[in-house]
């Protein structure tokens, strides 16, 4: 594991400024204007648009973000309510060693009750009232509202 010395150097290497540190909570920088716990990866411009329409319920469902599953992995975005995990995936995702493990991944998630839908970041940056829709539904939502 990482030192903090080493996470806070990728961070400024991330483009990262202005450490905060406080007694309850994990140490933040702000990245491109943004606070970011440290260990945090910031947003893919797919997923900043993503996170811009599903944050504080727009879609009638608590959503998080970068949700640490069993302990063993991060959802891009994840459903609790629904037991979903929400992936946005870049074109590292096309790769067949990546293509394989993202597989496995979502394979081990199903079979501990936790459902995947996946997304490319393109199917988020040209159509994203499809992907809310596809959303709203596998979280138990009907219509696309």
């Amino acid at each position: 594991m990482p030192n903090l010395h080493e996470l806070l150097k990728e961070m400024v290497e991330k483009g990262a400024s202005d450490l905060h540190i406080t007694s309850n909570a994990a140490p933040t920088l702000r990245v491109h204007g943004r606070m970011v716990a440290v260990g945090e990866t910031p947003l893919t411009p797919a997923e900043t648009r993503l996170w811009h329409q599903v944050r504080d319920h727009k879609l009638g469902v608590h959503i998080r973000r970068q949700h640490v599953l069993l302990g063993r992995f991060i959802a891009d975005f994840y459903c609790a309510g629904a037991r979903l995990s929400i992936e946005i995936d870049g074109d590292t995702h096309s790769d067949p060693d990546q293509a394989e493990y993202d597989a496995a991944r979502s394979e081990w998630l199903e079979a501990h009750e936790v459902r995947v839908i996946r997304f490319t970041n393109d199917e988020v940056l040209r159509n994203l009232p499809s992907v809310l829709v596809a959303i709203r539904r596998a979280c138990g939502l009907e219509g696309d509202d």
